[in-house]
């Protein structure tokens, strides 16, 4: 669940539900956190009723997760590019981190261990989308810094004050970055298929990195 950040995960997460005989719900809405904040845009400000539907759409689902009593909650969102305001002047990474924890905590409490899946680098946002198309013969010049490419996730931020074994985040950084620099073509393969969303390739070769961490949190007692 979560915008279409979490979206471009589903190819991978399908693939580990039919292999272990999951039945998986999904729930998302473009550019909306499923936190408990106080959102007004994503990446600008948006408009009144846009604001109110995401809102609304993100406290349904929070409050259907609870009820329908879930097994796991797998769930991403783009949150360095969600706006969020609650009136108090508090960092946005501060807000939404603390938003993210809100609900994943209170699903915890409820019994549903939780998996995020933190945001991979950035794409459009620090190279033209099109940067390995011209670049095809040398899609390492394509590379940007890290500290560019991957500024701090509030999901990261979010999982450090969990303080709970059921509650996890998956960062696969190291996937997409070395040290330095971060790959918009990773062995062979080109990471990214748009400006904002991986490459349905790439995103399943990651299965098994996501597969092993939904089952370390599955094989805990409820």
């Amino acid at each position: 669940m979560g915008d279409s950040h979490a979206q471009q995960w589903q190819g991978a997460v399908f693939d580990i539900a039919e292999k272990n005989g999951w039945i998986v719900d999904t729930s998302y809405y473009g550019g909306c956190p499923v936190a408990d904040v106080e959102f007004i845009g994503f990446r600008s400000a948006w408009g009144a009723a846009d604001v109110e539907r995401c809102r609304e759409w993100s406290s349904d689902l929070a409050e259907t997760v609870t009820e329908d009593d879930p097994d796991l909650v797998i769930t991403a969102m783009a949150a360095r590019l969600q706006l969020v305001d609650d009136g108090t002047d508090a960092p946005q990474i501060d807000q939404m981190s603390h938003g993210l924890l809100d609900y994943w905590k209170r699903w915890n409490d409820a019994g549903i261990k939780v998996l995020a899946l933190a945001d991979p680098p950035f794409n459009a946002e620090v190279r033209s989308p099109d940067c390995v198309l011209h670049n095809a013969d040398e899609p390492q010049s394509c590379a940007r810094p890290r500290t560019e490419a991957h500024p701090t996730d509030p999901m990261v931020v979010a999982g450090a004050s969990a303080g709970s074994e059921s509650i996890s985040v998956l960062d696969l950084t190291d996937r997409f970055c070395d040290a330095t620099s971060c790959y918009a073509v990773v062995g062979g393969i080109p990471v990214y298929y748009d400006a904002d969303h991986l490459n349905l390739e790439y995103a399943r070769l990651l299965g098994p990195d996501i597969e092993a961490a939904a089952e370390a949190l599955l094989t805990q007692s409820r």
